[in-house]
Parts: C-alpha cells; structure tokens; sequence
C-alpha cells in the first residue's frame, strides 16, 4: 500500500486533524498485530515444545463434511483470540449445549453466562438461509432479516441500505457456490489458511463451526461433501489424545468411542 500518497490524500481532502487521527489509528493497528504476531510465534514454540510431533498447526488446512458440523460456539473463539493463531483450551465449552437458539454469534450478542455450543439445527442465521434458499422465502420474510433490522448492531447493517447490500452479498455468494462450487481462500486472492472457515474442536472430536457461518451454511445447502477449515481451538484432552497417538500408536483408539483415524484432525500426525 502507499503510504505516503494516501497520507497526502487525506492531508488535502480532510486536513491536518484527520490525518494525524488516521496516523495513530494506523500506529495503534500496526502495533497491536505486532504484538500479536509475536504471542503467536512464541505460543507455536510452547506447543512444540510441549507436544512434539502432534503440536497443531496454526495454518494447516483439511477437508471436513460440512453435514458433520452440528454446532456452532457462542460467543465465538474469534471475539477473545487472535485469528492468525492456534490454541488449546480446557473447560466445558465443547459440552455445555445452550437451550436458547442462536441469531449471529457476534461479539454484541452473548445470552450465556458462559461459552457454549448451539445446535446448529437452533442456528436462527441458518435456519432464515434454509428457509431462502431452500424454500423461495424473500430475505425480508426472514427472522435473521428482521432481527438484522431491528438490532442495527453491525457496521454492515447499520442502515437500510446495508442491510440489504449484505443480503444480496448472501445471494451473490449462494450463486457462486452453485455455479463454481467450494473455493479454497488463495483462489479467490485472499490470505491462504488464514481466512478459511475457522473449526474448534472439543474433547471427543467433535467439530464446532467458530467462523465462517455465511460459507457453512450454503455449503451445507448445497450438499458440498467436503470443504476446506482450519483449526482454531482445540480442547486440551482432544489436544493430549492426538500426543498419545503419536508417541503410543494409533491402536490406543481402540478404547475411544465415536473417533477414528480417519477424523480430519488426526489424519496429518499419523
């Protein structure tokens, strides 16, 4: 990016103020993803260190089903970490199954008093796509439509006029899924790994949607028998099977029900 020109732009179109506000904003973004970068790189030596061989990877790719992909985390990992990493974490987060359905999963809405995972079949954005794009129901018919309306608590949908941008962003992409099929991020000019649907993965190996729900659910709409996800978080007694597997042998499966060799997160360390 030019710098230099685009300081100058916004020196004599909006005047000195302005550009010393978009000075800091840009010194503020600069270094917090420094830091990050930083945290980042000394969280993959600890992993290593600790895991050896079965250290996850914070950018490697596999293929999942996305009709196995039967929950979604609320609040998302995404709201507290940074994206470009990879993390382990214990609690009960992948076993505390909410009753209470689920609009967006954004940052501004959180009913849980703790973190949790929602039926995706309770997934109201889901649902409001099904009912779209299976059933021929106009966008405005839509609960997530409606609640998109009456919450205005995303920059994109802040007015009417955004609001419906977005959703024919939403049809936009249903088209061209349809037509292309499922694209890997690189293909599509954007950072290879890191902007792939974002997956954690709970103690039994269960996988849970983190980000990534707009291209999930036309996926799961369009019958796609594999897409392309990155693991984000994964659960510290998931993240201790995949070490027993590597030092002790894959016959220690033996003794774990509802999980094979074959899970999409075991496949690269055996």
């Amino acid at each position: 990016m030019d710098y230099p020109r685009r300081a100058l732009r916004i020196l004599r179109e909006d005047g000195g103020k302005a550009l010393a506000l978009a000075t800091w904003r840009f010194a503020k973004s600069r270094k917090k993803r420094l830091s990050q970068r930083r945290d980042n790189a000394f969280r993959n030596l600890k992993h290593r260190v600790k895991w050896g061989q079965a250290a996850p990877s914070p950018y490697r790719v596999f293929s999942i089903d996305p009709a196995s992909v039967e929950y979604v985390l609320a609040p998302r990992f995404q709201e507290d970490l940074s994206r470009g990493g990879t993390y382990i974490r214990s609690g009960d987060w992948d076993v505390r199954v909410s009753e209470t359905p689920l609009v967006y999963a954004g940052k501004y809405e959180d009913p849980f008093d703790r973190r949790m995972v929602v039926p995706y079949e309770d997934y109201i954005l889901h649902q409001s796509f099904v009912d779209h794009f299976n059933h021929g129901v106009p966008w405005e018919d839509t609960e997530f439509f409606q609640w998109a309306l009456e919450k205005r608590v995303s920059s994109r949908f802040k007015t009417i006029e955004a609001i419906h941008e977005r959703f024919a962003y939403f049809d936009e992409l249903y088209e061209n899924m349809k037509r292309e099929g499922y694209k890997r991020q690189e293909e599509l000019g954007k950072r290879p790994a890191y902007d792939e649907v974002l997956v954690d993965i709970g103690r039994d190996g269960r996988i849970i949607l983190d980000d990534g729900r707009h291209r999930l659910s036309i996926a799961k709409i369009l019958g796609f028998e594999t897409i392309p996800a990155r693991g984000f978080v994964r659960h510290e007694e998931w993240q201790r099977l995949r070490h027993e597997i590597v030092t002790e042998g894959e016959h220690i499966l033996q003794n774990v029900t509802g999980v094979d060799i074959n899970h999409p997160d075991l496949r690269a360390i055996v």
